[in-house]
C-alpha cells in the first residue's frame, strides 16, 4: 500500500476502530460506515462480516423513501435497510460531505420464545420502522419507551442513544478531510487488490452442494459470480430465509478470507463480485420472511459450500474440510437475552487432521470471553471445553463433541441449537427452563445426535 492510499485509510481506520471502542462498547457489538455525498461506500469497521453487504446498501435504500437534509438521522432496524436481525439497529445520518451509519447490536430485543418458530421476522422481536429522528427529542422518547417492553433499561437506552450521536460527532469530521481523489484511489486500490486474490481461481464454474444448499462459482477474467441453481423457495415452514443482503454477505466473507492485506472495504469489492439469487428464495427472501435462523444457518451453508469449492480447486492448499458444526445456547432472562457460540473445531477427513477448539472465529457470531460473559450476564462457567470421547489418542482432531458446566443466578429459559439440524421443527424440542442457582449441563455428542440442557 503506497503512501497516497495508505495515510487517507490510516486516519479513517483509526477513527472508527477508536470510537467503536470509546464511543459504542455498551452493545453486544456494534459496525460504523462512512459514504460519500453519492452514497458511494468509504469503509465499514466491525466486527462481523455478515454485516457489512446490508450496511454497503442502507444509505441508498434511505434514500429512497425520505429526501435526506443534513443533519438529519433515521433510525431502522428493517431488514430491507440492511438490518441482517431485527436487534441490529441503523442509525443514518446525513453529514457534511456524506453520510454515517451506525448500527448497535442489542440481542435483548428479540422474542427468544418465538425465534425457532416464527415465520416473519416481525414476529422475532421488537421492530422499528424506518424513523427520522426530530431535534426536540420527542421521537427519542417515544421509541426508548417503546424498547423497554423487552426489558432493556430506559436508563441504559438513553445512554446508547447519547453514546451514537457522540460517535457521530466523532466520525463524521473525518470526511471533511478526505477529498475526490481520496476516495478514487481507495477504491482503485481495493479492486486491484482484490481482482489480484481472483487471478488464482481458473475461468469456469464448479459447484457443491453443502448441507442441501448448491452454490455454483463461475470466475472469468478476475470477476466472480455466485449462483444458486435449483434454490428452494422461501417458505413459512423451515424457518431457514435469508435475505439478499445476508446472502451477498456470506459471499464477500468468504472472499475477503482470501485476502492477507489489510484493505478498505469499500466499491472496490462490490465491483468485482455479483450475487444471482432468484427473488422469492431461500437466498432472496422477502425481507418480512428473514428469520434468525437464516442468518446463523443458511449463511453457514453459504460459506461452507464456498469452501468446498475452494477444496476442489485448490486440494493441497486446504489442510482440512470446512469447520464443523456450531452449537449455540440462547439464553433469556428477565432482563437479558444473549447468545453463547461454541465452535467445535474443523472437520477432519482420513488424510488431513482437523484442529479441535471450544469457541472457534469460524462461526457466524462475535463471541464474548468467557470473563466477560460472567461479567455482564447473570452466569458462571464451571468448566469448558471438549467432550473426554473426542479427545482419544487413535482419533483425527476435529472432534464434535462440547462440554460446558453452567450455572444461572436467576431463572431462565435456555434454548439449544446445534447447526446439524437445519429444521425449525428439530429446534422446538431443545428449551429448557432453568431455575436460579442451578448447575446446567450443556453438551453436544459425536455425530448428530445431541443433548438438552438440564437442571441438576
Amino acid at each position: 500500500m503506497n503512501w497516497k492510499i495508505q495515510i487517507p485509510f490510516r486516519k479513517i481506520k483509526k477513527v472508527l476502530e477508536s470510537t467503536l471502542k470509546e464511543n459504542l462498547n455498551l452493545a453486544n457489538f456494534s459496525h460504523i460506515a462512512l459514504f460519500s455525498e453519492s452514497a458511494q461506500l468509504i469503509h465499514i469497521t466491525g466486527p462481523n462480516a455478515l454485516h457489512y453487504y446490508g450496511l454497503s446498501q442502507s444509505v441508498n435504500a434511505a434514500k429512497s423513501i425520505f429526501k435526506l437534509t443534513l443533519n438529519q438521522i433515521i433510525v431502522t432496524n428493517d431488514p430491507s435497510f440492511g438490518s441482517p436481525r431485527l436487534c441490529d439497529i441503523n442509525f443514518i445520518k446525513c453529514v457534511p460531505k456524506g453520510f454515517v451509519v451506525i448500527q448497535i447490536s442489542l440481542h435483548q430485543l428479540l422474542h427468544s420464545p418465538k425465534i425457532f418458530s416464527a415465520t416473519q421476522s416481525t414476529e422475532e422481536g421488537f421492530k422499528i420502522p424506518p424513523t427520522p429522528l426530530d431535534f426536540t427529542g420527542q421521537v427519542e422518547t417515544a421509541l426508548i419507551d417503546y424498547l423497554s417492553a423487552s426489558h432493556i433499561d430506559k436508563s441504559f437506552l438513553k445512554e446508547v442513544f447519547s453514546k451514537v450521536y457522540e460517535a457521530f460527532n466523532k466520525v463524521q469530521n473525518i470526511l471533511k478531510e478526505l477529498e475526490a481523489q481520496d476516495l478514487k484511489d481507495l477504491n482503485l486500490f481495493t479492486e486491484n487488490v482484490f481482482k489480484k486474490s481472483l487471478e488464482r481461481f481458473p475461468d469456469g464454474e464448479t459447484s457443491y452442494t453443502y448441507k442441501d444448499l448448491n452454490v455454483k462459482l463461475k470466475t472469468r477474467q478476475h470477476l466472480c459470480t455466485l449462483a444458486f441453481p435449483s434454490i428452494a423457495k422461501e417458505s413459512l415452514e423451515n424457518n431457514l430465509n435469508c435475505s439478499y443482503f445476508l446472502t451477498a454477505s456470506a459471499s464477500l466473507w468468504f472472499f475477503l478470507s482470501l485476502i492477507d492485506d489489510e484493505i478498505p472495504i469499500n466499491e472496490g469489492i462490490l465491483k468485482c463480485i455479483s450475487i444471482e439469487a432468484p427473488i422469492g428464495s431461500v437466498v432472496n427472501c422477502s425481507s418480512a420472511r428473514a428469520s434468525l435462523l437464516g442468518y446463523y444457518l443458511t449463511t453457514n451453508k453459504i460459506i461452507g459450500a464456498l469452501f468446498e469449492i475452494y477444496k476442489k480447486l485448490f486440494p493441497k492448499e486446504t489442510k482440512s474440510l470446512y469447520f464443523s458444526p456450531t452449537t449455540f445456547l440462547l439464553s433469556k432472562t428477565e432482563n437479558s437475552f444473549f447468545t453463547l457460540a461454541f465452535g467445535q473445531g474443523t472437520n477432519a477427513d482420513f488424510l488431513n487432521q482437523g484442529i479441535s477448539a471450544v469457541i472457534c472465529d469460524s462461526h457466524n457470531i462475535s463471541q464474548l470471553s468467557v470473563e466477560k460473559l460472567e461479567n455482564t450476564y447473570p452466569i458462571q462457567f464451571s468448566s469448558i471445553g471438549l467432550n473426554p470421547q473426542t479427545e482419544q489418542a487413535n482419533t483425527i482432531a476435529g472432534g464434535s463433541g462440547i462440554k460446558a458446566e453452567i450455572t444461572y443466578f436467576t431463572d431462565a429459559e435456555v434454548y439449544l441449537l446445534n447447526t446439524y439440524s437445519g429444521k425449525s421443527k428439530d429446534s422446538k424440542n431443545v428449551f429448557s427452563k432453568i431455575e436460579s442457582n442451578k448447575n446446567v449441563l450443556v453438551q453436544t455428542l459425536p455425530g448428530n445426535n445431541y443433548q438438552l440442557p438440564t437442571a441438576e
